[in-house]
């Protein structure tokens, strides 16, 4: 076909890393924008862009650096940029992804342990690489309430997290039920359709820079769970 390309006929391989490992760049350039607000700063809102990193991005030479320099240019703040790794750039190349991890927490990044539950999941990965954060996989969000085994199980990672001095997410909550078992299991952080579905940045303009509506929600939050 004229004019396309794909990532698989760029060359070398090291080209290919380079050119995607942009793609994660680029977002985050324009992520300042709908999130440039005062509500950044609030403690209560506590706004952060996740970010998913595939192996091909974590293998850039420069990823670290250049990550380095557009949250210089764009005055994003690095504590509010979580950067999601699943288990697949973990065994690509474990040496590199330690160091590379090491080199991001340096800047500020946070980082969080994707699909928590799911594949291998060995105990390993947390005793080797320096996450922030464990992302709780939503195949047993989905069926808390349901099944006795998914409560043990999110029980058990919650609790695992802390020990390790991480917090932990549960993604894809969609009813209030699944919200508030995860809080009587001590879940720091959520995520799903339940909160907010994708939206345009004006919307999240409108969001964030109503923080007394945050609060109004975390004290209802508190208060029914």
């Amino acid at each position: 076909m004229s004019g396309a390309w794909t990532l698989a006929a760029l060359a070398p391989a090291v080209a290919v890393s380079e050119r995607v490992a942009q793609v994660l760049v680029l977002v985050l350039a324009q992520v300042p924008v709908p999130l440039d607000r005062p509500a950044l700063a609030d403690p209560v809102v506590q706004a952060a862009v996740l970010v998913e990193v595939v192996p091909v991005q974590m293998r850039s030479r420069n990823l670290v650096e250049t990550l380095g320099a557009v949250l210089a240019e764009t005055g994003m703040p690095a504590s509010r940029v979580v950067l999601e790794v699943t288990e697949g750039v973990l065994i690509d190349n474990p040496e590199e992804t330690q160091v590379k991890l090491e080199a991001l927490r340096a800047l500020g990044v946070s980082t969080a342990l994707d699909d928590f539950g799911t594949g291998y999941s060995s105990l390993n990965y947390l005793q080797k690489f320096p996450f922030d954060r464990l992302k709780i996989d939503r195949s047993f969000i989905a069926s808390l309430g349901t099944t006795g085994n998914s409560g043990a199980i999110v029980q058990s990672i919650v609790t695992l997290g802390h020990a390790l001095g991480m917090k932990v997410l549960g993604e894809g909550v969609e009813t209030n039920e699944q919200r508030v078992l995860l809080r009587l299991a001590g879940c720091d952080e959520m995520q799903g359709y339940l909160f907010a579905k994708a939206c345009p940045a004006e919307s999240i303009n409108k969001i964030l820079s109503r923080p007394s509506a945050v609060r109004a929600q975390r004290r209802a939050e508190g208060a029914s769970a």
